[in-house]
């Protein structure tokens, strides 16, 4: 869920996605790349879609935060935007995952969420041309001038243990 650090008592919020609330101080500690992916069964029954806009006859498993960013959408050969309407959309990017390794749909996933699935063939990325945008991982926090050193180090660290996590950058 969304923590406002303006509205409650927390020090410092670690946001992954777009940051509801622009007017508040941030840290950005990383981005991470996402793609389209789908089970090798769901594709074998449903086939690869070739370009973006044959995903709106594929079943879609979306996270509403996506949805709601505008990102579930295509451009038609006649140049019209077109909504994608999810077959299921949830708030739990794992049970995104989870729903797209059982072959249910095509998610939308950060590589990092579905590099050991793509390793262990569970996953196969499907319209690796299609370029997303990356995922934010941010830190907000309420003091702007004065930040107390405590809270410094924390973001501090919590920058330098994303970055050492090496996350993958290609699927």
């Amino acid at each position: 869920r969304w923590v406002d650090v303006s509205e409650e008592s927390y020090d410092v919020a670690i946001h992954i996605g777009t940051v509801p609330n622009p007017d508040l101080p941030m840290r950005r500690l990383a981005s991470m790349p996402r793609g389209f992916f789908a089970a090798p069964e769901y594709l074998a029954r449903h086939g690869v879609p070739k370009v973006q806009a044959d995903l709106l006859s594929h079943e879609c498993i979306a996270v509403e935060a996506q949805v709601n960013d505008g990102l579930w959408r295509t451009t038609t050969e006649g140049g019209v935007i077109e909504p994608i309407t999810p077959r299921f959309a949830t708030t739990d990017v794992v049970l995104t995952r989870e729903m797209t390794v059982a072959g249910l749909g095509i998610a939308m996933l950060t590589l990092a969420l579905a590099a050991e699935d793509v390793r262990a063939g569970r996953l196969v990325r499907v319209l690796p041309e299609v370029v997303l945008p990356p995922v934010s991982i941010s830190a907000v926090y309420l003091e702007r001038r004065y930040m107390p050193v405590r809270i410094r180090a924390f973001i501090d660290m919590m920058a330098e243990t994303i970055a050492a996590a090496d996350l993958p950058r290609n699927a």
